[in-house]
This record gives structure tokens, C-alpha cells and sequence, in this order.
């Protein structure tokens, strides 16, 4: 069995704002990007039932 990737919140992000644009399909993007069309919605579903707080990337501390 091959191992699951990971992605960042970043990534997520930036996948679900460009799918929210809707100038393009989620298999579009998915497929660029090397994700399933499943998990690109999943992650918006998220996105969006959480208020758009889910993988909003956060800054990193200032030191």
C-alpha cells in the first residue's frame, strides 16, 4: 500500500479559494494540483460548515 500524503494548510486553502471562484471545476483544480475531487470537497464542505475558519493558514509567531 502506498503512503498517504499530506498536505498543508496552506495548500488546502488556496485549493478551496480557487474553487470557490468557480471559474473552474474542483476536478480541474484537483487534477492540477494531484488531488482526488473528493478531497478537494471535503475540504470545502469543511471550510465552509466551519465558517471559513478551517485551513485558513496562520501566520507564523513573530521571535
Amino acid at each position: 500500500m502506498g503512503k498517504r500524503k499530506h498536505f498543508s494548510e496552506t495548500f488546502k486553502f488556496n485549493l478551496v479559494r480557487e474553487a470557490l471562484t468557480g471559474e473552474r471545476t474542483e476536478a480541474e483544480i484537483a487534477r492540477e494540483h494531484g488531488v482526488y475531487p473528493v478531497t478537494l470537497s471535503k475540504w470545502k464542505a469543511k471550510f465552509l460548515e466551519n465558517g471559513g475558519t478551517v485551513c485558513i493558514p496562520q501566520k507564523e509567531p513573530l521571535v
